[in-house]
């Protein structure tokens, strides 16, 4: 095989490529428009033209000219064809005057030596022009202030975060760079979920739709849901008690998630504890739901005003504001850690954990993590267990004033369980 390499001319494989990809790209054009009445070509015009860019662009080697003139004059040729086009049936689709600009300049990239490229341009353009109805069926699911949440993860992620000074600062060596890396996995993790449920649009039932809410925010979904149980009937109380659970129980994968990303560590220290903790509470709500709840209706939906208000309170985590809250709560909580580490060693910890998991969980959790030179692994990963008791239990208490009937009762007990069983799995493996 080598030999035939080494006899065979690299233009001649040159050649063979840039007519292999273009031809791949004339299938894709003859298919889409075979119903056409007005057609610019395929399987033959399109390798035509990979061919007539890779021959000028060997011409002069050292020189762009002959490629450049034979780039105005197929220029000219589509624009001559568009305009015809348009005179004749209105149609002011540029896709095939694209295409044929794409193929041209394909075939001067793989001329100069260059076989990624033209490679990864062909794949993408011809699945772009092969899914214009998904795609269009795509925008229309979009809302139309969601492209500026687009734009403010990438503010966020692309434009703040690497302009941020990466260095420490202040005797708690705060990193401001580490910070707003910590705001944008955080918001990233909830965006996710959040696209999830606006594109799924309460579609799986009210169980899976706790699923994700689990990976949005726990605590807001439990608050929604129990909102929602005051005007059903009583009969779905174990479908909306189980379902507050296993939002908890999918918020014990969150957390790991976080400290796998920033802090393997104490990871790998609470791995096992935590995930023990949410497949069982998944295991047991997925058990109720099924069991107590109604059995042959698993892929029931919410009603609409149930999604409406889902969709209100789950609201786009991605806003400056929040982020500057979030890392203002941060540097606060790992100020009060360092002090509480001084002062009160690990009993100020655990004091100030209980504390936070009435607030927010994500800063205290994180500031742990990014403290593990002056806090053990062991005294972190009882925090982060007490933390996560200490929110569940604000859980509970939001269940039983938000719902206000069974539910109330049963979800208070649920998460209060789910808590007690988290610290005494913690006990065991430690």
């Amino acid at each position: 095989m080598d030999y035939y390499l080494t006899i065979i001319p690299v233009e001649a494989l040159g050649l063979f490529y840039t007519l292999l990809l273009c031809f791949l790209i004339g299938i894709e054009r003859e298919s889409s428009t075979q119903n056409s009445t007005l057609k610019f070509g395929g399987v033959r015009t399109y390798p035509l033209i990979g061919l007539l860019g890779y021959s000028l662009a060997l011409v002069d080697g050292a020189s762009l000219l002959p490629y450049i003139f034979g780039l105005l004059s197929i220029s000219s040729l589509l624009v001559l064809y568009y305009n015809y086009n348009l005179k004749l049936e209105g149609k002011t689709d540029l896709k095939t005057e694209l295409s044929a600009l794409i193929t041209y300049l394909i075939a001067g990239f793989t001329a100069k030596g260059d076989y990624w490229l033209p490679l990864a341009i062909t794949i993408i353009m011809t699945l772009l022009l092969h899914s214009k109805s998904y795609l269009q069926n795509l925008v229309l699911k979009i809302p139309s202030n969601e492209v500026m949440t687009f734009v403010k993860f990438l503010l966020l992620s692309l434009v703040i975060l690497p302009v941020v000074p990466n260095k420490e600062f202040t005797p708690f060596n705060l990193n401001p760079f580490r910070i707003w890396l910590i705001i944008v996995v955080v918001n990233g993790i909830s965006y996710v979920s959040y696209l999830l449920q606006i594109f799924l649009k309460g579609r799986g039932g009210l169980f899976f739709t706790a699923i994700l809410g689990g990976t949005y925010s726990s605590t807001v979904t439990t608050v929604v849901l129990a909102k929602q149980s005051i005007s059903q009937e009583k009969n779905k109380t174990y479908q909306y008690a189980s379902s507050i659970l296993v939002a908890s129980s999918v918020m014990y994968l969150r957390v790991l998630i976080l400290v796998y990303l920033f802090n393997q560590a104490i990871f790998w220290e609470m791995f096992w504890t935590f995930l023990t903790t949410s497949f069982t509470g998944i295991f047991v709500s997925l058990f109720v739901y099924r069991y107590f709840g109604y059995k042959s209706n698993f892929q029931e939906s919410p009603t609409q005003s149930q999604k409406d208000e889902t969709q209100e309170n789950n609201t786009n985590p991605l806003d400056l504001v929040s982020a500057v809250i979030f890392a203002f709560l941060f540097v606060l909580v790992t100020t009060a850690n360092h002090y509480a580490t001084a002062f009160l060693g690990s009993s100020g910890i655990y004091t100030l954990a209980v504390a936070m998991g009435f607030m927010d969980v994500d800063p205290f959790i994180l500031s742990i993590i990014q403290s593990n030179q002056e806090i053990v692994i062991n005294t972190s990963v009882l925090a982060i267990t007490l933390a996560t008791a200490s929110n569940n239990f604000l859980k509970g208490l939001y269940t039983l004033g938000f719902a206000r009937n069974r539910v109330g009762i049963y979800g208070f007990l649920f998460l209060l369980g789910l808590s007690i069983y988290n610290i005494l799995v913690y006990n065991i493996l430690f």
